[in-house]
């Protein structure tokens, strides 16, 4: 075995470690659960980093009001595509 197999093998093997570790935080940040403490600084700068990316990404567009001339086109349109056509009227029923 060569020093670049061990070296990719402990790199992958660290990767899986790194993405459980973010992985665990993340369920536990959703869950409203206490998160196990970080292994060491690095990790917990990177997940901080992740928390603020999220909530700066996710829940603050989330809470902002979208205005009209923001909707997509598409969606505007949707009304507009409603069946203004009335079915006939049933034979029997009250109009």
């Amino acid at each position: 075995m060569n020093l670049q197999t061990v070296l990719r093998e402990r790199a992958d093997a660290s990767l899986g470690d790194i993405l459980l570790e973010v992985y665990d935080a993340a369920y536990c940040a959703g869950a409203g659960l206490v998160a196990p403490p970080p292994h060491d600084a690095a990790m917990a700068s990177l997940l901080t980093t992740l928390e603020a990316r999220h909530r700066v990404e996710i829940l603050d567009m989330r809470d902002q009001k979208m205005l009209a001339d923001e909707l997509p086109g598409w969606l505007l349109r949707l009304k507009q595509q409603a069946d203004v056509v009335e079915p006939p009227a049933i034979e029997g029923w009250p109009v």
